[in-house]
């Protein structure tokens, strides 16, 4: 069945994040543009704006500038006895506010389409902020995508929750690596392909502290209360695993330092 080339564009929505805004369908609730700058304001100001649908003022912004000014200079010109004319020309500068405030919020802003495939679609759909924020400057920069960079931001999102839910000793440095990682997001694909290894060894260490912690969890309640408690044998392998995962989370950051590095020598 074709579908009518004149229908009305499907109604959306602006959802606000910490690191910007998004464009949300009603009916599918699936996210279609991303918005980003510095500052959270003019990304939110902007995807308001162009969503809006509105053929005058779009924004609360927009109606207190460029109606409530008028209407409190038209008070204010009454109450003081002053010229009428005085009226014009606030009218005048109010208008102009607006369409700069427009012109500076979308220069500092950046938006892209959230297209299928892309990294940058992935990064939203993680919904995990933190790693957004992290990396959004430098997926949504990508002129294109390296190969696997949608598997990569899926892989850093699992290393991130894991290691949230993890009881490594090292927990927070592993993150702190982890968040490094993300903002020197890799654009080659030997940077991808030399994340992903890194990576995966640091899942796989993860994974081992979990079930040496899961043993461990189960000898501790099954164990016989009468009889002085007995170190369990998986105490070494939780001490192992703590130690890998410690190696691999340095390992991890020395990665993004060097592509950090790496980074900076090339924009000289």
């Amino acid at each position: 069945m074709s579908v009518p080339a004149n229908l009305p564009p499907p109604p959306r929505h602006v959802v606000h994040r910490k690191w910007g805004a998004l464009i949300v369908r009603d009916d599918t609730g699936g996210p279609e543009f991303v918005y980003h700058s510095g500052r959270r304001w003019p990304a939110s100001y902007t995807a308001r704006n162009e969503f809006s649908g509105k053929v005058g003022p779009r924004t609360w912004e927009e109606v207190a500038l460029g109606i409530g000014l008028p209407i409190a200079s038209l008070v204010l010109v009454n109450t003081l006895l002053l010229p009428f004319w005085l009226i014009v020309p606030i009218v005048v500068a109010t208008t102009l506010g607006v369409l700069g405030m427009r012109a500076l919020a979308r220069g500092a802003t950046t938006a892209r389409r959230l297209d299928r495939g892309k990294a940058i679609r992935q990064l939203v759909l993680t919904g995990n902020d933190d790693l957004i924020e992290a990396a959004i400057d430098v997926v949504m920069a990508m002129d294109s995508d390296p190969r696997d960079a949608t598997r990569l931001v899926a892989e850093l999102d699992d290393a991130w929750r894991a290691a949230e839910r993890s009881s490594a000793t090292g927990k927070a440095g592993i993150i702190a690596a982890l968040r490094q990682t993300a903002s020197d997001f890799p654009t080659t694909d030997e940077g991808v392909d030399q994340v992903r290894k890194e990576l995966a060894g640091l899942r796989r260490s993860l994974a081992a502290l979990d079930r040496a912690q899961q043993a461990l969890d189960a000898t501790t309640s099954t164990a016989d209360m009468v009889d002085p408690p007995q170190p369990p044998a998986s105490l070494g392998l939780l001490r192992a695993a703590s130690q890998g995962i410690t190696e691999d989370a340095q390992v991890v950051l020395e990665v993004a330092e060097e592509q950090s590095a790496l980074k900076r020598g090339g924009s000289h």
